[in-house]
This record gives structure tokens, sequence and C-alpha cells, in this order.
């Protein structure tokens, strides 16, 4: 490829030379400049770099030759859509390009070959069945369609109908064929309470005695808690006879101590700490 040289139309006399044909100012020697660096980085294999000081020596002094370089660096870098897109737009802007017809050429070389023809589609053959999904067939009744044993075709509703005979383990719900729901666990049948022994009353542990506990002001209420034993006010424990430690919970808990006598008493709780 690098046997095509970089092209920049000058005047009349000749058809190629190497730089573009621009009034010479301090643009222009910019242009020039990058227009040089950008031929170098092509000579050199550094496409992407040529393309860069192509594209500012254009931003500087557009010329139609310098699609044409450019689009030879994209080329070169595979890119063949923004090398096609370069090179049509050299020949859009210079009609009486003298290269024209190797751009053209290469414009050629460059589209994308044409996808091959489908393949020949043999009318006389029948279609292939479809595939059913499991259990079901296709049958004359059916006609062409996927329906369960049993079933034909409905063309009114376009779908299968009838009681379907359903393989094993389905089971016919409706127009169609489905596991059978899990039966429900029996309920136990008879008097759910024979054999079972009549109420009994609550018994307070051998050897204790009930102790009410209540807070000093009606509507409050407090948390005590005695042993292992807790309860909100007002509530009954049942307490063996002599001195227990009572806690009374809150933002700064306290201990008390009650003693239980051996009767039934209550104990009124005042305050909490």
């Amino acid at each position: 490829m690098r046997a095509a040289l970089l092209l920049l139309l000058l005047g009349a006399g000749s058809a190629i030379a190497d730089e573009p044909e621009v009034a010479q100012d301090d643009v222009l020697a910019q242009a020039k400049a990058h227009f040089s660096a950008g031929r170098a980085a092509y000579e050199a294999g550094d496409y992407k770099g040529a393309i860069r000081e192509f594209e500012a020596a254009e931003a500087l002094r557009p010329s139609p030759a310098l699609h044409y370089n450019i689009g030879l660096a994209w080329e070169q870098l595979g890119e063949s859509g923004k090398a096609a897109d370069r090179y049509r737009r050299y020949l859009d802007e210079r009609q009486d390009a003298p290269n024209r017809a190797e751009v053209e050429q290469r414009l050629a070389s460059l589209a994308p070959p044409p996808p091959p023809p489908p393949p020949p589609v043999d009318d006389s053959a029948p279609p292939p069945p479809p595939t059913c999904p499991w259990g079901q067939a296709v049958s004359e009744d059916t006609e062409g369609n996927c329906c369960w044993p049993g079933q034909v075709w409905s063309r009114s509703r376009r779908v299968c109908a009838g009681i379907p005979q359903c393989p094993m383990p389905l089971a016919p719900v409706g127009e169609t064929c489905a596991r059978a729901p899990a039966p429900l666990p029996r309920l136990m049948e008879g008097d759910p309470w024979a054999g079972y022994p009549a109420y009994r009353p609550f018994a307070p542990p051998p050897g204790t005695v009930p102790v009410r506990f209540q807070a000093y002001r009606t509507g409050y209420s407090y948390g005590i808690t005695v042993g292992k034993s807790t309860c909100g006010t007002p509530c009954q424990l049942f307490l063996r006879p002599g001195t227990h430690k009572v806690k009374v919970p809150g933002a700064v808990a306290h201990t008390t101590s009650t003693t239980a006598p051996h009767a039934a008493s209550t104990v009124v709780v005042k305050h909490r700490r």
C-alpha cells in the first residue's frame, strides 16, 4: 500500500505534488509542518499518528487531497468504513481528480461482499413435522398441530379441543394435562377430646403462698422480678414464706425486699428510684 504515494494536488503544471497549493502565510507554514509530520508517520507505519497530523493540517488549510491521505491511513488500519468515507469525500470535492479510477477501484475493494443467495426452496417436499412437547403428538385429527391424545383441532377456536387422554403421571385439567395436585392431608376424625383428662384449675406449687403486688397509685404499673419470676403490677406470684429480694427495673433499677408470711398477702410498690 505504500506504493500509493500520498497525494496533494498542485496547479495545472503538474498532476502530483507533496504539498497543497495555498497562500504562503503563517497558517500555511503550520499546515505544512503537520503535513510533513503526517507523511513521516505514515512512512514509519504509525498510521494513527499520520491521521492526527493530516487532520491537524486539514483544520488549518482544508484540501481535498488530505481526504485521500487520511483514507489511505484508515485503510492500512483495517477501518474500511472510515477509509471509504474519506475516498468519497475526495472524489466529491475534486471532480477532476487525476487518480479517480484508482480511488474508485479502492472503494470497490472496500465494499462488503454481497450476501450469499438463499438456498432454493423445494415446494414439493412436505414441511417437517413440528417438534411437540412431551406427551403431545400430531395426528390427522389435529391437522398438523401438537395436541394431547384424544383431542382434535378446533378451527374456530384455534386450540386443541376435547378432554385429553393424559399420560401418567399427568391428569386432565380442563382441555390440557397437568400434574395432579398433591392430596390434602386428612383431618383427625372422631371426638378430639376423647381420652384426654378434664380441665384442671391451676394448682400453686406446694409450700407457697400467693403474694399480690400492686402499684401505690391507681393507674401505675411497675415491673418486678422476684427470684426467677417476673410480672407487671398488679400481678400475683406464689412465694415461699420468708424474705425475698424484689427488683424493680426502670431508668435506674433498684432492689428492695419483702417478707412473705404464711398466708396470702399484698405488697405495695410505692416508687422506683
